[in-house]
Parts: structure tokens; C-alpha cells; sequence
């Protein structure tokens, strides 16, 4: 429970990646939390978290240099977490972090902590 079943268990040992699932009790494991903590259990979610938790509040720290870059970073970010927990990440997990990569590469570099 603390550590989950192991990268893939929903797809590959549930039966999901054939289409004949082996436990029928769990058609609705949508978000993306649901296949966090059945994966990769309490401490892999609570690291999920702590991810997304800490490159908001360095984009946060730096919101007064350029106040739309950091509204751009912040509304991908909730419009991300709020669609990959309500229907799963379906492939928008690259898109988004490179969309938050450049705008708090935009960040830095306006904050002058980063020197282009």
C-alpha cells in the first residue's frame, strides 16, 4: 500500500492493455490519482504532489517580475492537474511540462536569477 503494485500494474497485470480486464471492480480508475496510488502507492503520490507543489512556488516566488507569464504558468498547471485527476494524463503530460518549462524559463530569465 505504502510503495503500490510496481510501473504499468494497471495495463500489463490487470488486463487492461488487451481490453479483457482481470478485476472488473475497477472500470472507473480514471484520474490520474486512482493510477498513482494503485502504481505507485501513498509514497509515490505524495512525490507527485511535491513535484507539482514545488515548481509552483518557485514560478509563485517570481510572479511580481512578469505578472502573465507566471497567470500562462499557473492556468496550465491547475487546467493540467485538474484533467489529468478527472480523466487521466492521455498523453498531455509532455505538452504541458514543456509549456511550464518555458514559461518559467521566462520566469528566470526576467527575475535575473538567470543570465541568458
Amino acid at each position: 500500500m505504502l510503495f503500490g503494485r510496481g510501473k504499468d500494474f494497471f495495463s500489463i497485470d490487470l488486463g487492461w492493455e488487451d481490453g479483457a480486464a482481470v478485476d472488473s471492480d475497477l472500470f472507473g480508475v480514471e484520474g490520474q490519482y486512482l493510477a498513482l496510488l494503485l502504481e505507485r502507492g501513498i509514497i509515490g503520490f505524495l512525490f507527485w504532489i511535491v513535484f507539482y507543489v514545488v515548481i509552483f512556488v518557485s514560478a509563485y516566488r517570481m510572479r511580481a517580475c512578469d505578472k502573465l507569464t507566471f497567470a500562462l504558468f499557473a492556468s496550465v498547471m491547475a487546467v493540467y492537474i485538474s484533467f489529468a485527476n478527472m480523466t487521466g494524463e492521455l498523453g498531455s503530460v509532455f505538452p504541458t511540462m514543456l509549456m511550464l518549462g518555458i514559461s518559467l524559463k521566462l520566469l528566470y530569465v526576467k527575475s535575473g536569477k538567470l543570465k541568458v
